[in-house]
């Protein structure tokens, strides 16, 4: 499952795609990263202890000038078992910068998914629910 418009691919370039961090404990996957036309950015990742370890909640690695204000949680959902939080981003983080996320966490690990936007949070958590569904 993936947003429409697929995954660009442009060849010869860089940092389109790929892993964004990758640790024993963690990682996190960055898909079609900048503009371009017809496709969307989106992320998705995991770590192995608290949602508040993963590095796109850590603001001291976040690219951005100061002042760098925290994500925000809009809202708490619970679906097919599963509860939810939906996370705002600030418009400058460096990293999910105008992004909603959806956290969930299963069997001690706990999973993100992002789709560009403010307007994508149905597809955040069935995008979710589609790895959990796989972690199960």
């Amino acid at each position: 499952m993936i947003p429409a418009g697929g995954v660009v691919k442009i060849p010869g370039a860089e940092q389109l795609y790929g892993p964004q961090i990758v640790t024993p404990r963690s990682y996190s996957v960055s898909i079609n990263n900048g503009t371009n036309d017809g496709y969307i950015h989106w992320e998705f990742g995991a770590i192995q202890g608290s949602a508040t370890q993963l590095w796109v909640l850590d603001r001291a690695n976040w690219e951005a000038l100061p002042p760098k204000h925290p994500a925000i949680r809009v809202s708490e959902r619970n679906y097919a078992g599963h509860s939810i939080s939906i996370w705002r981003f600030p418009e400058n983080d460096g990293q999910l910068e105008g992004h909603d996320a959806a956290f969930a966490t299963q069997h001690s690990i706990n999973y993100f998914v992002s789709i560009h936007g403010h307007t994508h949070d149905d597809g955040d958590i069935a995008m979710l629910l589609a790895i959990l569904a796989q972690a199960d």
